[in-house]
């Protein structure tokens, strides 16, 4: 559906559903989900929340990378 939003130039319901999507973060990859939702936001102007979904991405990025850490 996502897809389809960027032909249709609906951008505003593509960041809508990346950020819907992060309910479901136990069936698809996590990283990725916050990293498209923050992606989508910034692109639409909606910076607070771009601005928390990379922040969470890169926590799960160290996480993933220093498993030993502990931060998450």
């Amino acid at each position: 559906m996502r897809g389809e939003c960027a032909k249709s130039n609906l951008g505003r319901v593509s960041a809508k559903l990346c950020t819907s999507l992060l309910r479901y973060t136990k069936e698809i990859r996590a990283d990725k989900a916050f990293y498209d939702a923050g992606d989508a936001n910034k692109k639409e102007g909606i910076n607070n929340m771009a601005f928390m979904f990379y922040n969470r991405y890169l926590d799960l990025y160290e996480a993933i990378e220093d498993p030993d850490s502990g931060g998450i």
